[in-house]
C-alpha cells in the first residue's frame, strides 16, 4: 500500500507533541472528492490553539490529530463528478473540518473548497491566502460593508494575516474610503504599502483615543469591548477572536445544549455591552467558498493583492516544530508557511 508523511500530535501539548507519520495515501472516492499533492501549507493560530486544548469546548479531538488547514499544491486524482479541475492543476484551498491535515504530502478536499492557484503567485505565497483572505472577505460581504455611509473601517494588527488581507480586500473589493489599523513603528511602512491610512503606533498611542466614528471593526485581537469606542452608534463589529454564542456555535460546531448554555453565559455581557451602545455585534465562522476565493485571487494576478511571508520552513520535523514555534509566538509579520515540495 503506498504510503505518505503527514504530521500528526500525538496528544493536547505544544510542537513537542508533533510526529511525521506514515499514512496510506486516501483516494478520491466521493464523487466530489479531490486529492492535492501538497507543495506549500500555512499555518494559523487555530492549529495550535486545537493542538493545545483551547477550542475543547467546540471540538472534541482524538489523537494522533493531523493539522493544517490551508494549503497549495497539485490535483493527483479527482471524483467522478469533479468538474472544475483535472489532474495536474495547480490549486489552492482551504480545507473543511473534516479533512483537516494540509502538512502533509498529500491531503484530501473537495471541489467546492478550491479554486485555481494564481498564475502570479507561487504555491508558497498561494498557501498563505485560503483561511486569512476567506475571513476577511466574509467579514466585509456579510456586514454589508460596501453600503455603509462613510466606508470607515478599523482593522488592528495590520501586519498579521488576516489584518493584512483585510486591508487589501476592504480597499480594492469592499470600497473603503478610510481604513485604520495598529502596528509597531517599525511595520507602518508596511501597511500603509497596503492600502491603510490611518496608522496608530500601539505602543505609542492608545487608538479608542484617536480614532472615532468608525462603521465598521473586525476584532481580531480580542479587545472587542475596546472597539466599541470608536464606532459610531449602529456601527458594526465582527469578531473572530472573542467567543460565539450558542447559536454561532452550532452553525458549525453542534455543541448540544448544555455546552451552548455555557457560551451563552459567556457571551453575555460582551453582548450586552454591545446592545447599550448599538453595535451590532457578531462573531464570525469562516466557511471555506472555493468561488469567494477564486475572486480574491483574481486580485492577485490583477496586481491589487500582495501577499506576505514572514518565514518558510522545510516539511521535516523539526520544520514542522519550528514553524508551530514562531506561529505561536503571535508576531509574525504575513503568513508563516511549510514548504512540503
Amino acid at each position: 500500500m503506498a504510503t505518505f508523511k503527514a504530521a500528526q500530535f500525538t496528544s493536547y501539548g505544544g510542537p513537542d507533541k508533533i510526529v511525521i507519520s506514515d499514512l496510506p495515501i486516501p483516494t478520491a472516492d466521493e464523487p466530489d472528492s479531490v486529492l492535492i499533492k501538497v507543495h506549500a501549507a500555512s499555518l494559523n493560530p487555530i492549529d495550535w490553539k486545537r493542538a493545545e486544548g483551547m477550542m475543547k469546548m467546540l471540538v472534541k479531538e482524538s489523537f494522533p490529530l493531523r493539522t493544517g488547514y490551508d494549503v497549495s499544491g497539485v490535483v493527483s486524482s479527482v471524483g467522478s463528478g469533479v468538474t472544475k479541475f483535472k489532474v495536474g492543476d495547480e490549486v489552492f484551498g482551504r480545507i473543511g473540518q473534516a479533512e483537516v491535515g494540509t502538512v502533509a504530502e498529500y491531503v484530501l478536499s473537495t471541489e467546492a473548497k478550491l479554486a485555481l492557484k494564481p498564475k502570479s503567485l507561487t504555491h508558497v505565497q498561494a498557501a498563505g491566502v485560503p483561511l486569512t483572505g476567506l475571513t476577511a472577505y466574509q467579514v466585509l460581504e456579510k456586514s454589508n460593508f460596501a453600503s455603509k455611509p462613510s466606508r470607515k473601517i478599523f482593522i488592528p494588527a495590520g501586519a498579521g494575516g488576516i489584518g493584512v488581507m483585510a486591508i487589501q480586500l476592504a480597499k480594492h473589493l469592499f470600497n473603503a474610503e478610510t481604513i485604520a489599523t495598529t502596528v509597531s513603528e517599525a511595520k507602518i511602512d508596511i501597511v500603509k504599502d497596503l492600502g491603510a491610512d490611518v496608522v496608530v503606533d500601539y505602543k505609542k498611542e492608545d487608538y479608542t483615543q484617536v480614532l472615532k466614528d468608525y462603521d465598521m471593526a473586525i476584532d481580531t485581537t480580542g479587545e472587542t469591548k475596546q472597539q466599541f469606542a470608536i464606532l459610531k452608534p449602529g456601527g458594526t463589529l465582527y469578531s473572530i477572536a472573542a467567543l460565539p454564542n450558542s447559536e454561532e456555535a452550532n452553525a458549525v460546531f453542534p455543541v448540544g445544549f448544555f455546552m451552548g448554555k455555557v457560551l451563552d453565559v459567556l457571551t453575555y455581557k460582551l453582548r450586552w455591552a454591545a446592545n447599550s451602545k448599538n453595535i451590532d455585534y457578531h462573531y464570525l465562522f469562516m466557511s471555506p467558498n472555493g468561488t469567494q476565493l477564486a475572486e480574491i485571487g483574481n486580485l492577485a494576478d490583477q496586481g491589487k493583492l500582495k501577499v506576505l511571508v514572514d518565514s518558510t520552513f522545510p516539511f521535516t520535523l523539526e520544520g514542522v516544530r519550528d514553524a508551530f514555534a514562531r506561529q505561536k509566538q503571535g508576531r509574525a509579520t504575513g503568513k508563516v508557511i511549510i514548504q512540503v515540495i
